[in-house]
């Protein structure tokens, strides 16, 4: 998904932590080739499908998070830390 990966350039230009920026990396690639494999290889395996969507929606999920922590995080440092 390029909304994950432009996120994941976000917070890493915001010098995030490479152990969560890799961790949420290795997540997201496992959940597009399991996903990806359920639909090309497979007849009705909705467990592939149902699990890489899962996962990549968490991914997303925690990458909203950590994007919106570190906007919030920059605003005060640029407004009130000075």
């Amino acid at each position: 998904m390029p909304l994950a990966l432009l996120m994941m350039g976000f917070l890493e230009v915001s010098r995030f932590s490479i152990y969560v920026l890799h961790a949420l990396g290795i997540v997201l690639l496992v959940a597009r080739l399991l996903h990806g494999y359920a639909l090309s290889f497979t007849e009705h395996s909705s467990f592939g499908r149902f699990w890489g969507s899962t996962m990549t929606f968490i991914v997303l999920a925690i990458e909203a998070v950590l994007c919106i922590y570190q906007g919030i995080l920059g605003q005060w440092i640029w407004c009130c830390a000075r």
